[in-house]
């Protein structure tokens, strides 16, 4: 199984402009929110209208997925993005048109948005063939968005922390990709190492915002870099990380999400270079 590049979008921002209507502000998180997401499952719709918004933006998001125990989850999402001051907003959504909204976390200055001013920005989506809930958002070569397989999530629905931050929708900023990995004692590393690096292809990983979106990784073509000896965590992607490089050994093609990082994600494109991020 392996990653390879589903969508890339190149954006010309004009200087100033902080309307939605600026040519190509909105066009990649559209993209994200109305084309992609739902060819991965999710059911979403602009719900602007439903709470009286005529300048910013309300998005809906909705999904049933099951855990690692079977358990039946019903996701329900609500995000807020005030395009004139580049925030984002997230909230917890019982169903209610035009309400029913609890309030998850936000970003002020969404670095997504702000730094699309006055320069063209790259977007770019990969997902695996592994699971169509295994994917990546890359902004200008940082990870801004993410989801693993929900039959590896083990948050349970009947807990009070349970998926209580958006499950790689948009990132906010102040945790940019929200993923840390740790290395457990039953973690058995490759049997190759790469530079002092250890790579494992069983982790465990989790909302660094505490959400209880913990998960155990089963997917092969997803490994977790790190320096670090075992039983150790780090937060393989944040808002200081460096952007994601290409890498080849093993007679393959890896994607390293963070390759500066002491610790990072490594994606198996296989034989296809994914090209520069």
């Amino acid at each position: 199984m392996t990653w390879s590049v589903d969508h890339e979008i190149q954006q010309t921002h004009v200087a100033g402009s902080g309307v939605k209507t600026d040519p190509g502000r909105a066009d990649a998180i559209e993209y994200h929110f109305l084309t992609f997401l739902p060819s991965v499952g999710w059911t979403v719709a602009d719900v602007s209208a439903d709470f009286g918004e005529t300048v910013d933006s309300y998005y809906s998001f909705e999904k049933t997925v099951q855990n690692a125990y079977g358990e039946t989850l019903n996701l329900k999402y609500i995000i807020h993005i005030e395009w004139a001051q580049s925030d984002i907003e997230a909230y917890k959504w019982d169903g209610t048109v035009g309400g029913g909204i609890t309030f998850i976390g936000g970003s002020n200055n969404f670095g997504p948005l702000v730094s699309a001013y006055n320069k063209t920005t790259a977007w770019r989506w990969m997902r695996s063939d592994e699971s169509t809930d295994l994917w990546m958002l890359f902004f200008n070569g940082q990870v801004c968005g993410h989801s693993f397989p929900f039959s590896s999530i083990l948050a349970r629905p009947t807990s009070s922390t349970t998926l209580s931050s958006i499950p790689g929708l948009l990132h906010q900023e102040t945790a940019f990709a929200s993923i840390s990995q740790g290395s457990l004692a039953y973690q058995l590393p490759f049997a190759q190492s790469l530079g002092g690096n250890l790579l494992y292809d069983n982790f465990v990983g989790g909302n660094v915002s505490g959400s209880g979106l913990f998960m155990i990784n089963r997917a092969p073509d997803t490994v977790h870099r790190t320096k670090a000896q075992k039983n150790t965590t780090n937060n393989v992607t944040n808002a200081t990380q460096e952007n994601a490089v290409v890498l080849q050994f093993d007679g393959k093609y890896w994607v390293d999400t963070d390759a500066l990082n002491g610790a990072s994600l490594l994606l198996d494109c296989g034989s296809t270079d994914p090209g520069i991020f």
